[in-house]
């Protein structure tokens, strides 16, 4: 059973390490949260994004360093670097929407970026973070469904940041933005199939 909790709360021993606390043999949520008793799952509802190595991220191209090394913005507070030698595939401009992995974590605002590509042309939207495991969906089922109902092409970051392109993109970015609203609730895949659907 679903439930939303708050910071303080006591959640069963078997929670999630992350987001969890325990005091006197007790477990309690450090987050506002969407718990699964059934499971143990406790998801964030709210919080800033902390980069994880083997991350999928999605920036934009902010400075060309030398020897074509490049900087990337991935959100507020946390930066990317490309490093030059390794990614002879690929030359980037300022302003190059790209898709790449984390490598490593160099300090809390900066991470070495691997995997680097271009993603083109399209539309960026920014999601709350702890919203996008429910835009991506066990297995990819929720990202699948708006793809292939909507025929657009989407990338997703972990970090927040959704790049789109093709196909009908306001009515995919509708159901992003439902889906962010929503996140905490049931039923969820099944009312946006309904709505990309015109139900």
């Amino acid at each position: 059973m679903r439930e939303i909790i708050f910071p303080g709360q006591s959640v069963d021993r078997s929670a999630s390490r992350e987001g969890t606390y325990m005091e006197k043999g007790e477990v309690y949520s450090k987050v506002v949260g969407l718990y699964d008793s059934s499971t143990g799952s406790l998801i964030s509802l709210e919080g800033a994004w902390k980069p994880r190595e083997g991350e999928k991220v999605i920036g934009v191209v902010s400075e060309i360093g030398r020897k074509d090394t490049y900087r990337v913005n991935l959100s507020v507070n946390t930066e990317g670097v490309i490093i030059s030698g390794r990614y002879e595939r690929y030359r980037f401009r300022v302003g190059d929407v790209v898709e790449a992995s984390v490598a490593r974590v160099e300090s809390g605002s900066s991470v070495v970026l691997e995997r680097p590509k271009p993603l083109g042309f399209g539309v960026v939207m920014k999601i709350k973070p702890t919203k996008i495991p429910r835009v991506i969906g066990k297995g990819n089922t929720m990202v699948d469904q708006i793809s292939n109902l909507t025929k657009c092409r989407i990338s997703v970051g972990m970090n927040g940041i959704v790049w789109l392109s093709d196909g009908n993109l306001q009515l995919a970015m509708a159901a992003l933005r439902k889906i962010e609203e929503e996140a905490h609730t049931s039923g969820l895949t099944e009312r946006i199939k309904k709505m990309l659907s015109g139900e």
